[in-house]
């Protein structure tokens, strides 16, 4: 005689596989012991991950905030009769299709995101014209901000997301099905910004390269959001809405700026920023610049007025190179930020900030997220490493959950070094039924946890705003 039991769990299992086949796999994930790496490092992140003491009813996110057109970059350069030069070369800001595909082919063999200004408004518009011509073409949601409110309150219904920046027609039918996001009057706009993502895949070749990771470029001749015009009503939207948290972004577009420009909305920001109570938790999204002259301005006069910092490693490298925070820079092997050199980084930019009050930095890469926090600033960090490398697999492929067959955990199998400095020699073992590891360097305490990277990403634009937006959601501010 079959427990009745165990016929109610059958049918369950059997009523979800024809229902819904991700309800399905999740189910017998949690129900079945054992299994793979990545099924045991994602039925313990549903056990462990809780919600913070204190949850977060709003959140205010400014200032930069565009509609995305999303395409092929290697259909989109045949489009408009590129060839590959050969030529690997930066450019600060791009003036020239010459000047796009050298900076493109440079990221593309390095396998890394990058956003590069396009000065030529003209000769923007004629690539948009090419881009839209595509048959893949697709328009998103775009934008730091924006990105960030949109995947947080598509995951958290319950709280209100006040969007500060320049929302066109285009953004604002786009975010329309959500009510928990509000755009202030003065923030809508006639027109969008438009930001060209050019994406390639894992194996994409161009020229003599071949991609070795799935990720995008991004240009634009973004006027409104470059220029910060949003800044001006920052502190008194705030004020108005009194938020639990706020989130910045957008500092990247004054990558190319004219200098006295830049210093002048960088003395505007602090001003925005000493107006906010201190009692609410501020925190800045970091995204790739070239400027390193601006690089230095955030650092040594914005990074010390927010609670908060996130940053891949494109913007921790640079900021080594501009400071003394480690003099040996961000080591980088087989193509992956190397853990331990990362913990150091996060170290020496904490203690170079003590007597300020950033107290908490959230680095994220493909492979694995770190987060430092200054002890008794922050708590259920575990919680939000967690959840965070958790949702970066679900937005790569586009799933409500994580189905294992399609990530891969890419960090090794084996004991994980928390420093290179023979002062920390210490190693922590990670397991798959425990993927959150902690540990503790003087007063900063660490909490790290792999990503199951998605095997064949389907959007990658996003995922770092996706990814801290969720981990702000799941932190206790403490003080």
């Amino acid at each position: 005689m079959i427990p009745k039991t165990v016929l109610f769990g059958v049918a369950i299992i059997l009523v979800a596989y024809f229902y819904d086949p991700i309800v399905w796999r999740r189910l017998v994930r949690d129900l079945v012991p054992g299994g793979s790496w990545e099924e045991r490092i994602a039925r313990a992140w549903d056990q462990q991950i809780i919600q913070p003491q204190h949850r977060k009813k709003k959140i205010a996110v400014g200032i930069n905030v565009n509609a995305d057109l999303i395409v092929p970059g290697l259909a989109l350069f045949e489009k408009l009769n590129l060839s590959p030069s050969g030529v690997k070369q930066d450019h600060s800001v791009l003036g020239s299709l010459t000047d796009l595909e050298e900076a493109f082919s440079l990221f593309f063999e390095r396998g890394a995101g990058a956003e590069r200004y396009y000065s030529d408004s003209r000769g923007f518009r004629e690539i948009l014209e090419a881009a839209e011509k595509l048959e893949k073409e697709q328009y998103f949601v775009g934008g730091n901000a924006a990105l960030i409110a949109l995947n947080a309150a598509s995951r958290y219904p319950n709280v209100e997301f006040l969007l500060i920046g320049p929302s066109g027609p285009r953004v604002r039918d786009m975010v329309s099905h959500l009510p928990n996001i509000k755009i202030p009057p003065t923030s809508q706009r006639e027109s969008d910004e438009i930001h060209l993502i050019l994406e390639y895949a894992k194996g994409d070749v161009w020229g003599d390269t071949t991609a070795p990771i799935a990720t995008r470029f991004i240009t634009s001749h973004d006027v409104a959001n470059s220029e910060m015009d949003s800044l001006d009503n920052f502190a008194a939207h705030i004020d108005s809405f009194k938020p639990d948290a706020v989130v910045f972004s957008g500092l990247h577009l004054l990558d190319g700026k004219d200098p006295d420009f830049i210093s002048q909305r960088i003395n505007k920001l602090l001003d925005e920023l000493n107006q906010i109570p201190k009692t609410i938790p501020i925190h800045l999204e970091l995204a790739t610049m070239a400027d390193r002259k601006l690089v230095t301005q955030l650092y040594t006069q914005v990074l010390g007025k927010v609670h908060s910092l996130g940053l891949n490693e494109q913007e921790l490298s640079l900021i080594t190179e501009v400071t003394s925070v480690d003099p040996t820079g961000l080591e980088v092997i087989n193509g992956h930020p190397d853990i331990p050199s990362v913990s150091d980084i996060l170290l020496g930019i904490l203690r170079s900030k003590r007597k300020t009050t950033l107290t908490r930095v959230h680095f994220h890469c493909l492979t694995f997220h770190l987060i430092a926090t200054r002890k008794g600033h922050w708590g259920n960090t575990q919680s939000a490493v967690a959840a965070g490398t958790r949702v970066a697999g679900m937005q790569a492929c586009q799933d409500s959950t994580i189905i294992t067959d399609k990530v891969e955990l890419r960090v090794p199998k084996r004991a994980i070094a928390v420093s290179n400095s023979p002062n920390h020699p210490d190693l922590r073992q990670f397991q798959p039924d425990n993927p959150v590891l902690k540990w503790e360097i003087s007063d900063i305490e660490f909490y790290f946890s792999p990503v199951l990277v998605c095997k064949k990403p389907i959007k990658t634009v996003g995922l770092g705003d996706a990814i801290s937006g969720t981990g702000l959601v799941y932190s206790d501010f403490i003080s």
